[in-house]
């Protein structure tokens, strides 16, 4: 875990050196550095040799590759895909991203990273990932959060489930949930609100979890509690900023491989906060934020 915790944080500042080489003043590189190494849930996950830590170093080893060699970038984002259900998000908001922007060589990325990556997914999907009984469309309704059962006894009445558990195993298709959702506006109303629970929840709100650990370090909630309300949502609510104002008047202080990546990273959690809200799979994005939150 040690191992893994310091190459994410060698290969992560090769990447930002050769990044912002043109800058002057390069200490915004170990500022980087430093606030994303302090956040808890990557701690966590990086130094217990989590799959979310080691599909993000494979992904900062392909990006380090990438200029030099593009076969070494391929492999590595291509078992990256095999680690981690939720790589599909990354695909899916660094394809729309690439779209929106096309930085120069975009087409390159598209064939050469995306693409096998892509493959290498659904060969993983086919054979494990398909395994998990939950959804997209079910977790609409869904919360990861412990001690909010007040969601589940509006929600689970407006369904055609009779608990959580069969909720969790429930495969809707999209017309049923669309009739379900236009039908009854109470279930419009707690859908949005667990929605936005959720994005707050990944940027390490945990809202009624601040209350819960079954280690009884209670302790241990508050520094990642200054470190949501100082840090990370901060920087979300700059990055939507950053991104509108880039479409309305182009900032020449800002590279456009920063636009991609800060419109990626919005859209990860925009996408991934309908299945999940958990803090550990913001693990890699968080990198980006804080790069645009010392930016600006």
């Amino acid at each position: 875990g040690i191992v893994i915790t310091f190459l994410i944080l060698i290969f992560l500042k090769k990447i930002l050196n050769n990044f912002y080489k043109e800058i002057k003043n390069k200490r915004i590189v170990n500022w980087i550095i430093l606030i994303s190494f302090l956040n808890y849930p990557f701690l966590k996950d990086s130094l217990s040799c989590g799959a979310m830590s080691i599909c993000v170093l494979l992904i900062l080893i392909a990006i380090y590759f990438y200029p030099i060699n593009i076969f070494k970038s391929s492999f590595f984002i291509c078992i990256a895909a095999t680690i981690r259900s939720n790589f599909v998000y990354i695909i899916f908001s660094l394809f729309i991203s690439l779209l929106i922007v096309k930085p120069k060589g975009y087409k390159r990325i598209l064939i050469y990273s995306l693409l096998p990556a892509f493959i290498s997914y659904l060969i993983s999907y086919y054979f494990f990932f398909s395994s998990t009984p939950q959804t997209i469309l079910s977790n609409i309704f869904m919360t990861s959060f412990r001690n909010l059962d007040q969601f589940y006894e509006i929600v689970l009445p407006l369904l055609p489930v009779e608990n959580t558990d069969e909720l969790f195993k429930w495969n809707p298709n999209l017309l049923e949930v669309i009739k379900l959702l236009f039908t009854n506006s109470k279930l419009i109303y707690s859908a949005i609100i667990i929605y936005f629970m959720k994005i707050f929840h990944f940027l390490g709100y945990l809202g009624p979890d601040l209350l819960w650990d079954h280690r009884s370090i209670y302790i241990q909630r508050i520094p990642g509690l200054i470190y949501s309300l100082i840090i990370l949502i901060p920087s979300f609510y700059f990055s939507i900023f950053f991104v509108f104002l880039n479409f309305f008047k182009n900032i020449r202080f800002f590279y456009k491989k920063e636009i991609v990546i800060s419109l990626m990273s919005l859209t990860y959690i925009f996408i991934h906060s309908l299945y999940l809200g958990d803090p550990r799979y913001l693990i890699g994005m968080h990198f980006i934020f804080i790069m645009i939150y010392l930016r600006l």
